[in-house]
């Protein structure tokens, strides 16, 4: 007991749950969000964060030069972002222990 349809926008061959599978040929490879690169740059965030808190001229330092590798490999966002953190914390740290020696050897 089959019922012909007689609507002529009804096909059979169509596939319902294709857009909630991925698609993959032979050659596509799975972009995973944790690569190399973003994990660099992840490690370089943290370590110009840390350096917000303790060591602020180690860690902005390590943070700079891992961000220049983020950003070589292909995490650009993470990497300008650390660099700029790194670098705003290491300068910061500098002109306050400038200005709080300066200050100690005004009051002689």
């Amino acid at each position: 007991m089959s019922k012909k349809h007689n609507n002529k926008n009804f096909n059979n061959n169509v596939e319902y749950g294709a857009e909630f599978t991925p698609n993959y040929t032979k050659n596509e490879t799975y972009n995973n969000t944790f690569e190399k690169s973003n994990i660099i740059g992840y490690l370089a965030i943290l370590s110009s964060i840390v350096s917000l808190f303790t060591s602020p001229i180690t860690f902005g330092v390590i943070g700079i030069v891992l961000g220049l590798i983020a950003i070589y490999s292909d995490a650009k966002k993470l990497g300008y972002w650390a660099i700029t953190i790194g670098v705003i914390t290491s300068l910061t740290s500098l002109f306050f222990r400038i200005a709080v020696i300066s200050f100690i050897f005004g009051l002689f």
